[in-house]
């Protein structure tokens, strides 16, 4: 018989800020965001603000394909700190 041994759920919380606006996330996977709310952004750069347990961290992505109002799945490509630096 299986335990869990010591019954902790993670609390997580997945935020895309785009410039002003900081959108809640619902699923994130390798390429993609799953967001809540939708707005509409040409291809831009963000940061994923992804929170577990009071344990932050800030993940700069590029949104190749920008953000299309009324669309929730967002593609979204890793953003390395030296190649925006350097945009």
């Amino acid at each position: 018989m299986l335990q869990n041994s010591n019954g902790h759920s993670a609390l997580v919380q997945i935020t895309l800020h785009v410039g002003q606006h900081a959108v809640p996330v619902s699923h994130m996977g390798p390429d993609f965001l799953l967001l809540k709310e939708t707005l509409s952004s040409s291809a831009t750069e963000g940061t994923v603000v992804l929170t577990i347990d009071d344990q932050v961290q800030r993940i700069p992505v590029l949104l190749p394909q920008g953000i299309r109002a009324g669309i929730r799945r967002v593609s979204i490509a890793e953003a390395h700190a030296d190649a925006l630096a350097m945009a």
